[in-house]
């Protein structure tokens, strides 16, 4: 009996024919999408044990139930997308992840391209969406500033590209509304002289 007590407890466990209860919850789909309109949404769960789910978008309600068995759904509601922006929850369930995406009103920009100089310099680009629609300009590409971050209703976005000293073009981008607004500057010109020359076969 002594000896038993210092085996493993799983190994204990199946000496003894008693198999331990494992707790393994998997969840379908892993995502969903949704238009700015919102609505219900459910996550299938399957396996063994219970789950208990939080997420931290306010935009998300989990309803009527927060915690179950596997087996039972999990029941959410997504709210109205008042903005232009696109925008992406998560709900945590049973240690894995469902992700909501969620469209906005829709935008349209003016251009939707620009090419600036190496000496960059401030730029605008214009956008048009309903009236009382929200927007925000933000940008992941550090030699680009937005200077107009946010706006209600059709206005202009103003931009500052830094100074360049590379050579190859770079690119970067914006994103506006739930659009994508791309910015390519051009590098230094390199000039090579002389572009060729031409030398006996017996020299060096």
């Amino acid at each position: 009996m002594n000896r038993l007590k210092t085996l493993p407890t799983i190994a204990l466990a199946t000496l003894l024919g008693v198999m331990p209860a494992w707790s393994q919850v998997t969840i379908d789909p892993p995502t969903r999408s949704f238009s700015k309109d919102g609505g219900g949404g459910s996550i299938l769960t399957a396996g063994t044990g219970t789950w208990t789910a939080t997420t931290a978008a306010p935009w998300i309600t989990i309803t009527p139930r927060t915690t179950g068995s596997a087996g039972t759904s999990c029941i959410y509601v997504v709210n109205s997308n008042l903005s232009a922006d696109t925008r992406q929850g998560v709900i945590n369930i049973a240690g894995t992840t469902h992700t909501v995406s969620q469209l906005g009103y829709t935008a349209t920009l003016s251009p939707t391209s620009a090419t600036v100089t190496l000496t960059g310099g401030a730029r605008t680009v214009g956008i048009t969406t309903s009236a009382g629609v929200s927007w925000t300009a933000t940008t992941s590409t550090p030699w680009i500033t937005i200077n107009t971050p946010s706006g209600v209703g059709s206005g202009t976005v103003t931009y500052t590209v830094a100074n360049y000293s590379g050579v190859v073009t770079r690119t970067g981008s914006i994103l506006i509304g739930g659009q994508t607004f791309t910015v390519s500057q051009t590098g230094t010109d390199v000039n090579i002289a002389p572009y060729s020359t031409e030398k006996a076969y017996s020299s060096d």
